[in-house]
């Protein structure tokens, strides 16, 4: 199972994660990996379904917990940022709340045009809904600045 892709690996701050949105491509953050003029090193995980023949998690808990335990394979005890776009941002929140469940920092968890029904009500308010673009390149400034 190679759902983990390295993009960029390099940087001093804390690693960005990408988590895949619904069909398990992570196209798009390969592209944005490469173009973020960050300080970080920056990974995605792709879907099962494009790791050979492995069916896909039964749940999004399901799903959580394995890639909990892929980033604490690969980045044991560093504090790290997860991130998704549309239904990957559930996945990443899903993902983040199993890491602090767990006890393995997460700095930020940043949901880009995600539908609000996947979130929990605290989350809705903050969701990132018009203008993903202007929303990509704030957090990337963030996250060169260390925020």
């Amino acid at each position: 199972l190679n759902n983990w892709v390295a993009i960029k690996t390099t940087g001093t701050k804390a690693p960005l994660v990408f988590c895949h949105g619904w069909g398990g491509d992570i196209f798009l953050f390969q592209l944005l990996g490469h173009s973020l003029n960050a300080d970080c090193a920056v990974f995605a995980i792709q879907g099962n379904e494009h790791c050979g023949d492995i069916p896909p998690p039964a749940s999004i808990e399901a799903m959580a917990t394995q890639y909990a335990d892929l980033i604490q394979s690969k980045l044991p005890a560093t504090p790290c940022v997860i991130a998704g776009y549309s239904m990957g941002g559930s996945f990443a929140f899903a993902v983040a709340s199993e890491l602090d469940r767990r006890r393995h920092p997460v700095k930020q968890v940043i949901i880009i045009d995600t539908m609000p029904k996947n979130l929990p009500p605290i989350i809705r308010a903050r969701t990132v809904m018009p203008g993903i673009l202007r929303s990509i390149i704030n957090q990337s400034r963030q996250l060169a600045r260390g925020d």
